[in-house]
């Protein structure tokens, strides 16, 4: 699937905590992703609820393990009277190679406040026993003729029309603080993911999070907003890497902006010390401090991939080596007005000699 002409449904890293007891992510886990996947794809088209009636045999062809990005692709491929049917392709990436998971269809229907079922494209506070009447005599919002996501990409106003984001995600009730909104840590951690995500796909090595700037939350995020980080690598250091996130909500086909920060990733070898994030994997702390193992020089120029549009970073060695330039200039500069002071103060001495003679 190429992300540039399309935008997963759900883009999600792989905990420990997904696991079955056999070390595999959990199947139930993934068909978690899938339903949220195919309800996403199906809300852009309608105003109403939706609730999930049925899905089709789900085969899982390969496992999911610890680590992975799980990504959900959504389309719908079926519309009924008040039904929709979406199919879901499943795919996770692991070390930079896309795997085929498992395919599949699911259906969702639309229902009123009494979760009776009505026409999916009909206007907003529509019941069931206004339902008779055809829905071409409806007056129909245009916005809802075709998912946000295919208006945007015509239009070419959204970044999601052309990117793919890090991490995209629905938020439940779980995700709320006492107040009823999507509580901060959670999209802290989600900023986390995000950026570790972007970094992972520069280096083989394992990173850690060392910093996060400040963040300002713009707007809550509620319940049922679609939650995505888009990322850029703005700075690569020797050992680390700087991503910036920047956070938007999705709320009934309106892109709202949430914040953005820098967060910073260093790249640690097996004890976990300091390595230089481009060496080969298996490096360690000690063989490149004898010399043993060569710090390849940054490839500056070169965009990376990593689910964003970047321009080119400016590497460590570049940026301390400008820097002395710098400061060499400016010495030069300095050092000729003392030089002409002393001349002038000579200049004065033999002056007022030859007045007291």
């Amino acid at each position: 699937m190429n992300c540039s002409n399309s935008c997963p449904a759900v883009r999600q890293v792989m905990f420990p905590k997904d696991c079955d007891p056999s070390g595999n992510i959990f199947g139930g886990i993934i068909l978690s992703h899938i339903d949220i996947a195919g309800a996403i794809a199906a809300k852009k088209l309608t105003v109403h609820r939706l609730v999930t009636v049925s899905m089709d045999t789900i085969v899982l062809k390969k496992p999911v393990l610890v680590g992975d990005i799980l990504t959900c692709w959504a389309e719908v491929v079926e519309k009924g009277r008040t039904s929709l049917k979406v199919k879901i392709t499943v795919e996770c990436e692991r070390q930079g190679q896309i795997i085929p998971v498992t395919e599949g269809y699911a259906k969702y229907v639309a229902v009123d406040k009494e979760h009776r079922s009505i026409p999916w494209d009909s206007p907003a506070g529509t019941v069931a026993q206004d339902s008779a009447t055809p829905v071409k005599d409806k007056v129909e919002p245009k916005s809802l003729r075709k998912p946000i996501l295919l208006q945007l990409a015509e239009n070419d106003m959204s970044s999601a029309a052309r990117r793919c984001p890090a991490v995209r995600q629905a938020m439940f009730p779980k995700d709320t603080n006492p107040s009823g909104n999507i509580f901060g840590g959670i999209i802290l951690s989600h900023i986390d993911i995000a950026g570790a995500i972007a970094a992972k796909q520069l280096t083989e090595h394992r990173v850690v999070t060392v910093a996060m700037d400040t963040v300002i939350f713009k707007k809550p995020v509620l319940i049922g907003d679609i939650l995505t980080c888009w990322t850029e690598v703005i700075k690569k250091g020797r050992t680390s890497i700087q991503v910036k996130v920047t956070v938007e909500a999705e709320r009934h086909g309106e892109i709202i902006s949430v914040t953005e920060g820098n967060a910073t990733y260093v790249a640690v070898d097996k004890d976990h010390k300091p390595v230089p994030w481009n060496t080969p994997l298996g490096t360690t702390a000690d063989q490149v401090a004898s010399g043993e193992v060569t710090v390849p020089a940054h490839d500056s120029d070169s965009e990376q991939d990593c689910g964003c549009n970047h321009g080119p970073v400016q590497s460590e060695g570049e940026h301390e080596e400008g820097a002395a330039k710098k400061k060499h200039k400016k010495k030069k500069g300095k050092d000729k007005p003392k030089k002409d002071k002393k001349k002038e103060k000579k200049g004065k001495k033999k002056k007022h000699g030859k007045k007291k003679k």
